[in-house]
């Protein structure tokens, strides 16, 4: 009876997994399309996130950060002590930069 319960717990385990869509949190989206090179033009200068895999870096005048990130509440927060968060429109798959503009993936 003890064997069933493991291979239950396991396959439980593995199911919970496969729903949680990976590292970026149990949103179960696809966000592949965020891999890439984006750019956004603002009135204080350009601004370049590059992201791959669960890897960011942003690039703002020359001062960049490096980090990892999360999305929550469809929107990436940076783990790089840059203190921005970045809005998704999930529909059009681009990246906001929190004051109206959008990102443009090279």
């Amino acid at each position: 009876m003890k064997d069933w319960k493991v291979w239950g717990l396991l396959i439980g385990l593995f199911l919970l997994v496969k729903m949680c869509g990976g590292c970026n949190g149990c949103s179960g989206e696809d966000y592949s399309w965020l891999n890439g090179t984006w750019v956004c033009n603002t009135q204080y200068g350009s601004i370049i996130v590059e992201i791959d895999g669960n890897h960011i870096q942003e690039n703002y005048g020359g001062d960049i950060y490096t980090g990892t990130y999360s999305i929550r509440d469809n929107e990436i927060h940076p783990n790089t002590n840059s203190h921005v968060v970045y809005p998704l429109d999930i529909s059009s798959q681009r990246i906001c930069d929190g004051r109206g503009g959008y990102f443009r993936k090279q």
